[in-house]
């Protein structure tokens, strides 16, 4: 089973999935690394020098080499292209990291804004992005984690969760059952 770690930018996907995948000894990907290290570009320079649609395909072929035993931080926008999203839905646990508008944005103004979001209004685009993003991000979503607060209460909240919802289905089967493009959702 394969974890996804997926929300808004700045959420905490970068941050978690090594220190998660650290303590199962499993390996950790991060998507835009993974980009990163493929072209030689970040992704805000591969999205603007190539276009979206570039980045997109190249992104999804770049996550189907993913081992089956791996937590992923994956880039919000690659579950909102179908085709990604059909790349690595199967034998993955949807993790959404949720955190409110404000500190996120906070978080993306230190780091640099991703290429995605308007020079000329990046809180607007970003508002616009949540609005967009965020009910196909609940639709996916098999756990929804917080993480707002310390990041030693989220690790361990997403810790019992992700074991939890593992293990319940390696007993009893997909939770999901034969449409695994509409899992449950279940907030804790």
């Amino acid at each position: 089973m394969r974890l996804l770690l997926y929300g808004l930018p700045g959420v905490g996907k970068t941050s978690l999935a090594p220190l998660l995948a650290r303590e199962w000894g499993w390996p950790a990907f991060d998507s835009d690394k993974i980009l990163e290290k493929e072209t030689g570009m970040t992704p805000r320079q591969y999205f603007l020098e190539k276009g979206e649609a570039c980045f997109r395909q190249l992104e999804k072929e770049l996550l189907a080499w993913l081992p089956d035993a791996c937590v992923v931080g994956i880039g919000g926008g690659a579950l909102m292209h179908r085709p990604t999203l059909k790349t690595v839905q199967r034998g993955s646990l949807f993790v959404h990291l949720t955190c409110p508008l404000e500190p996120l944005f906070a978080r993306l103004q230190a780091r640099g804004l991703p290429a995605f979001l308007s020079a000329q209004d990046p809180w607007g685009s970003f508002v616009t992005l949540s609005k967009k993003r965020l009910p196909h991000y609940e639709s996916l979503a098999m756990i929804t984690v917080s993480t707002v607060g310390p990041l030693t209460s989220t690790l361990e909240q997403l810790r019992i969760l992700a074991w939890l919802a593992i293990h319940l289905e390696t007993s009893f089967g997909s939770p999901h059952g034969a449409n695994p493009m509409v899992p449950p959702s279940v907030l804790w």
